[in-house]
């Protein structure tokens, strides 16, 4: 929803891609024990080029004929985890690249209908995430599992009624009542815990 182009003509040039890489690697380790490692990276790509007559914004800037306008944005994780029938011990590190062109609209107003726009990501340092968690089987049929996350530099909405986290909550990138820009949280903690149950 962040890549649309806002109150121009068509047609519009625009190139979008991605790509990822991804392995999974599983081996015993004896006494009933399993050790897993997995990992992705990815890119992705989205570009425009605004054709002669076109008019409005594109990544909340005003559109010139011939511009181009380009966003990428790169990430990687990578897991490991140790399994027996009983417990599960696991670790997440994962990592993003944004890029800095995003753009949001956090304040509109209605008597000059101007939308102030402003960067989603405060910067295009790496966000990174590190998740511990640690699994109890009950059964084959209940589980419940823990973790603790933290996220750094990761980016937070303003809105009137507090700061959101977007890694959480993608769909407060962007509104109508932010009271300023977005911002880059040092730290970030959040904990979990979860009863699955399958039938």
């Amino acid at each position: 929803p962040y890549m649309g182009v806002a109150g121009t003509s068509q047609p519009l040039d625009a190139l979008y891609y991605q790509g990822d890489l991804d392995f999974q690697i599983r081996a015993p380790m004896g006494n009933d024990k399993t050790f897993a490692l997995q990992g992705q990276a990815a890119i992705g790509h989205f570009g425009t080029t605004v054709q002669s007559g076109d008019t409005g914004t594109v990544l909340g800037q005003n559109v010139v004929a011939g511009n181009s306008y380009n966003l990428n944005i790169f990430g990687a994780e990578l897991i490991a985890s140790i399994q027996d029938p009983v417990w599960t011990w696991a670790l997440r590190l994962a990592m993003v690249i944004p890029d800095s062109g995003f753009q949001g609209g956090y304040n509109y107003n209605s008597t000059t209908k101007v939308t102030t726009y402003g960067q989603i990501f405060a910067n295009t340092n790496p966000i990174w995430e590190v998740t511990p968690a640690v699994s109890y089987n009950f059964n084959r049929f209940v589980k419940v599992t823990t973790e603790v996350m933290l996220m750094f530099n990761a980016p937070e909405a303003q809105d009137t009624d507090g700061n959101y986290v977007i890694a959480e909550m993608p769909s407060t990138a962007i509104g109508t009542s932010y009271r300023s820009s977005n911002i880059a949280a040092n730290v970030v903690p959040i904990g979990r815990m979860m009863l699955q149950v399958s039938f």
